[in-house]
C-alpha cells in the first residue's frame, strides 16, 4: 500500500485547521440592543430625524461587516415591508464590541399626520436573527401632515316600506373621506335589524364594493338589496357598515331612524312551476341567454347563464375551443311564490371533457329573478366584484311550455 508523504498529511491537517476555524469565525451574533429618537418633541413630514442606534456583538466571534436598516411604521412590529428611512453600512464587530451608530433621515414628504414608531434590523444572517431588530419603545407624532384617510358613512336612506319577503329594494347611503389622503376601496354591507344598533351580526341583505375615495370626497350611489325569504315578518331598521377603507372604525356604521315593516310574501298572481323549464333571452342581446330549470320537490331553481366577457379581448388571443370572449355562470337558490333569490357561482380551472385537474367553485354574486307569467321575468344582478349590476327583462325563446305553466297555476 502505498503512503501518503509526510508534508502532505501535514498540509491537509493544516488545511482542515483552517476551515474548522472558519466554520467557527462564521457563528458570530449581532444583537440590535437599541435604538433612541427624541421623542418630546414633534416632527413634520420631510423633516430630519436623528437617530441613535447601538449593536453588539454577543458572541465569541468578530462578525463580517454589515448593514442596518431604519424603518418608520404605525405599529410596533418593524419588517422590511415598513417604510425605509436609510441605511448605515457598519464595519466588521469584533468579539463582545459595541457599535454606536448615529444617523439622521428626512422623514417621507407624503407622510400622514400621526403617531409613528421608529426601529433598525440588521441586514446580515448571522447565528441568531431573532434579535436583529429593535425600536424605539415609544412612538413619534407628526404634526402638519396630511390627516389619515377616515370614510364616515354619513347616512343611509330606506325607502318607505312595507317590505315583502323577496323583494328587491333599492337603497341609498352617502360615504364621505374626512381624511387628508385617499382610502383604501371599501365595501358597504346592508343589514336589517330589530333595533336602530347596527352590527355585523344582524341580518344581511346585500353589499356593494366601492372603489377608493380621494381626501373629501363623498359618494352617494343606490345599491339594490333583496329582503331574505326567511326573514321573520315585523318591524325592522335599515342601516349599513363600511369595511376595509380606513382604519378608523368609529364612524363607519349608521341607520335610517325610521323603521320599516317587512310581509311575508304574496306573490299570488304568478306561482312559479316546472312549465317555466326552457331557455330564456333578452331580444337586445342575441346570441346571449339563459337556461332556467325549476325543481318542486325542493323549491329550488337552477340557472345557466351564456355570455360575454365585459370587453372584448385583443385580436391576438385565440382560444383552442370555442371563442375568446365566451363566458358563462351558474345559480342556484330557492324560490317562493313568483319569486327566486340565486347565489352565482364561479367555476374555474377545468379542461374539456376531462375531470383532471378539478375545477373550483366560488361565490361570485346574486340574481333575483321575478316571473311576471308564463312568458316574461325579470332578472337582476349583482357581481360586487367587479362593481357590476343590473336588470334583465327576459321572455322565452320558444313557446311550447306556456301551457304547461299555465295548467300549474293555482285556481
Amino acid at each position: 500500500m502505498r503512503k501518503t508523504p509526510a508534508f502532505m498529511t501535514r498540509a491537509l491537517f493544516g488545511l482542515t485547521l483552517m476551515l474548522i476555524s472558519s466554520v467557527s469565525l462564521a457563528q458570530f451574533d449581532l444583537e440590535m440592543t437599541e435604538v433612541s429618537v427624541n421623542n418630546d418633541i414633534s416632527y413634520a413630514p420631510g423633516a430630519p430625524l436623528p437617530i441613535e442606534a447601538e449593536v453588539t456583538n454577543i458572541s465569541g466571534n468578530g462578525s463580517t461587516a454589515f448593514t442596518v436598516n431604519f424603518y418608520i411604521s404605525t405599529d410596533n412590529t418593524i419588517t422590511s415591508g415598513d417604510t425605509l428611512l436609510g441605511s448605515s453600512n457598519r464595519n466588521a464587530l469584533g468579539a463582545g464590541n459595541d457599535d454606536n451608530i448615529n444617523e439622521s433621515f428626512n422623514l417621507p414628504g407624503d407622510l400622514a399626520a400621526g403617531n409613528y414608531f421608529i426601529g433598525a434590523i440588521i441586514d446580515l444572517s448571522d447565528s441568531n436573527n431573532a434579535n436583529n431588530s429593535n425600536f424605539e419603545d415609544e412612538p413619534i407624532v407628526i404634526q402638519g401632515g396630511p390627516t389619515p384617510a377616515d370614510l364616515a358613512l354619513q347616512s343611509v336612506n330606506a325607502p318607505n316600506g312595507p317590505y315583502e319577503q323577496g323583494q328587491v329594494v333599492s337603497m341609498q347611503s352617502t360615504v364621505t373621506n374626512t381624511g387628508g389622503i385617499p382610502s383604501n376601496a371599501y365595501t358597504i354591507t346592508f343589514y336589517a335589524s330589530a333595533d336602530n344598533v347596527i352590527t355585523a351580526g344582524d341580518t344581511e341583505i346585500g353589499s356593494a364594493n366601492r372603489q377608493a375615495l380621494g381626501p373629501g370626497a363623498t359618494h352617494t350611489a343606490p345599491v339594490s338589496v333583496t329582503i331574505p325569504f326567511d326573514i321573520a315578518p315585523g318591524e325592522y331598521f335599515i342601516g349599513a357598515i363600511i369595511s376595509g377603507g380606513d382604519a378608523s372604525t368609529g364612524n363607519n356604521s349608521n341607520v335610517d331612524n325610521a323603521s320599516v315593516t317587512i310581509v311575508a310574501s304574496s306573490g299570488l298572481d304568478f306561482v312559479i312551476n316546472a312549465g317555466l323549464n326552457d331557455s330564456w333571452w333578452n331580444a337586445e342581446t342575441p346570441g346571449q341567454g339563459f337556461f332556467i330549470t325549476v325543481f318542486p320537490d325542493d323549491g329550488t331553481i337552477f340557472l345557466a347563464w351564456f355570455t360575454y366577457d365585459t370587453e372584448r379581448p385583443d385580436p391576438s388571443v385565440t382560444a383552442i375551443l370555442g371563442e375568446p370572449g365566451h363566458r358563462w355562470l351558474t345559480a342556484f337558490g330557492a324560490y317562493a311564490s313568483n319569486l327566486a333569490q340565486l347565489e352565482i357561482e364561479l367555476t374555474e380551472g377545468g379542461v374539456f371533457n376531462t375531470g383532471d385537474p378539478a375545477v373550483s367553485q366560488s361565490n361570485y354574486g346574486t340574481i333575483t329573478l321575478e316571473f311576471i307569467d308564463c312568458n316574461n321575468a325579470i332578472l337582476t344582478y349583482d357581481i360586487p366584484s367587479l362593481g357590476l349590476m343590473g336588470v334583465i327583462p327576459i321572455t322565452r325563446i320558444a313557446a311550447d311550455n306556456i301551457p304547461a305553466c299555465l295548467a300549474a297555476q293555482p285556481q
